[in-house]
């Protein structure tokens, strides 16, 4: 069950991402209801729609407000857009890295077996019971259905 020195770094790589992403999560999470929260609150044309609506049916909306939210609209959905390329991207880095991870742990777990059975062999071992189960490689479905 060797594995080269590439999947080792990759499995290292993977442990200081995935312990990272504890602390980096909250912050994001933590950064981003915060920052709602503020546009919410002190700018409620920007982020808070029953405000807008209400100040719409006032005819409160001074009319350069108007221009420049009408300009600003199309710059708000290209930027919505890419944010949600980006999202699709890095889903797509994240698939192909747990490719590379199930790779390497199926790789590990097939070696495991013939390894087991082997040193088993060579010890000749007789006095073990009888109904001893021999080890399974891992199977890697969901637990979901048939």
């Amino acid at each position: 069950m060797d594995l080269s020195e590439q999947e080792m770094q990759f499995l290292a790589n993977r442990a200081r991402l995935v312990s990272t992403w504890r602390y980096v999560g909250i912050v994001l999470l933590v950064g981003l209801v915060g920052l709602g929260l503020v546009l919410f609150w002190f700018v409620p044309l920007l982020a808070n729609p029953f405000m807008v609506m209400a100040r719409l049916n006032g005819d409160s909306i001074p009319s350069s407000t108007m221009a420049l939210s009408t300009a600003l609209l199309p710059i708000t959905f290209l930027t919505c857009m890419l944010l949600a390329l980006a999202i699709v991207l890095f889903v797509f880095a994240a698939f192909s890295n747990e490719r590379k991870y199930l790779a390497i742990v199926r790789k590990m777990t097939q070696s495991t077996p013939g390894a087991i059975k082997s040193a088993q062999e060579s010890t000749a071992q007789e006095d073990a019971p009888a109904d001893a189960a021999e080890p399974r490689p891992l199977s890697f479905s969901s637990g979901y259905g048939p």
